[in-house]
């Protein structure tokens, strides 16, 4: 069964309606769409390339915004559709469909991507990756200055394809240039140059907090060679001891303190939690959704930080599960279900699906996950999407807005 990337769909479609609807015959514009919804829902080759030339041919692109949107929209689709099925002789015969060097060349790399695998996947094919990626190379070398971003892109490519041939100085050299992945340039750096090199780059990009959980555990591999185990924690602590200082200081410039809105919600068990019976507590309201991978990666770091609160009666944490893309007759079960297999014991409240989650719209909640913490007279401190992925380094932040809230009069 063919996957459709959603919002690749979408943002396509909308950006080839839009231009072409601008266009004086802007009459056909209906035939268009529906042409366009069939070739993107398209998953037999041979009928996705006749919608492509029956496209082409009904609505050739003629302004340069055209031309753009049918690289981007069209052409770009086809030729990846061929490779993703092995057709890769006739993927170069529509180079000369593309009307942007940029995009042929990103097409490609983006093929060439899909072939090479991730870092730690095996390669679907290796040759043709290789092959693609060259070609990606040679298109955007002659125009590096104008594309700079699209080269490092692909030069950050050519150094995984390096370190997968095994030719991993190659493979350190090339990510260094531009270090478009933080990560990667420090297995690089392990490989071609030893564990003390890439002890330096990772205790850089700790102290910068530009690090990922697998950093994180590379640098304690590294550390542990050398030390004992039961200096890690205070090691680590001294590298992010500066960080979490500048982090707090930008915390204390950034405190809102606005009347949080009224709200009564239900828990899992159909009880109802209000604001009002929570005045005189520090209240952490971390908004979230199953489907929010960035949400889940932060539960160890919530964990620990309610842990670390577990004998303050005064700070209550509540993750307020909103934008759920199942019926409402599902969701509950959804949820319980979640939290039976994650093991997580968490405190939860059901942002009313019924009114199109009210309490996200009133506290202007858009995307997720956000935290929003409360101070004990219900005056709203702060709110912040997104944030620290790392356990430690979000409950040590999240521990700092609560402390500041603490402090409010």
């Amino acid at each position: 069964m063919a996957v459709i990337n959603l919002f690749l769909f979408f943002s396509t479609v909308f950006l080839a309606n839009t231009v072409f609807s601008q266009r004086s015959d802007s009459a056909n514009i209906s035939t268009f769409k529906k042409l366009k919804m069939t070739f993107d829902l398209e998953t037999n080759l041979t009928k996705k390339t006749a919608i492509y030339e029956e496209l082409a041919k009904l609505f050739p692109p003629k302004t340069k915004a055209e031309k753009a949107a049918f690289d981007d929209d069209l052409t770009w689709e086809l030729m990846e559709a061929l490779a993703d099925s092995g057709y890769y002789n006739i993927v170069p015969n529509y180079d000369n469909r593309m009307y942007n060097i940029d995009e042929l060349a990103g097409v490609y790399n983006e093929i060439a991507i899909k072939l090479i695998g991730d870092i730690n996947e095996t390669p679907k094919d290796i040759s043709h990756g290789k092959e693609y990626l060259a070609k990606a190379l040679q298109i955007i070398r002659n125009n590096e200055d104008v594309f700079p971003e699209r080269y490092a892109v692909i030069c950050h490519v050519k150094a995984r394809l390096e370190y997968k041939l095994g030719e991993y100085q190659k493979a350190y050299d090339d990510e260094k240039k531009f270090r478009k992945d933080q990560e990667s340039l420090c297995i690089y750096a392990e490989k071609a140059a030893g564990s003390n090199e890439a002890k330096e780059w990772l205790e850089k990009f700790v102290k910068e907090g530009a690090y990922t959980p697998s950093m994180k555990e590379q640098l304690r591999r590294i550390y542990l060679t050398e030390e004992k185990e039961d200096t890690w924690s205070s090691y680590f602590s001294s590298l992010t001891k500066s960080l979490l200082q500048e982090r707090k200081n930008e915390l204390r410039k950034s405190i809102i303190k606005k009347a949080c809105p009224e709200f009564v919600l239900k828990d899992l068990n159909n009880e109802a939690i209000s604001l009002q019976s929570l005045k005189g507590k520090i209240v952490v309201l971390d908004f979230w959704a199953t489907w929010c991978a960035p949400c889940i990666k932060r539960f160890p770091g919530l964990k620990t930080t309610i842990e670390r609160y577990k004998n303050d009666q005064n700070v209550v944490f509540l993750l307020v599960n909103t934008f759920e893309r199942v019926p409402a007759t599902e969701r509950l079960t959804l949820i319980k279900t979640f939290f039976e297999k994650s093991k997580y014991n968490f405190s939860v409240l059901l942002d009313d699906q019924t009114t199109k989650y009210k309490l996200s719209r009133d506290l202007g909640v858009s995307t997720i996950p956000t935290k929003i913490i409360i101070d004990k007279k219900g005056n709203i401190i702060f709110k912040e999407a997104g944030g620290y992925l790392d356990s430690d380094l979000f409950a040590d932040e999240l521990s700092m807005m609560i402390q500041v809230a603490k402090e409010q009069n």
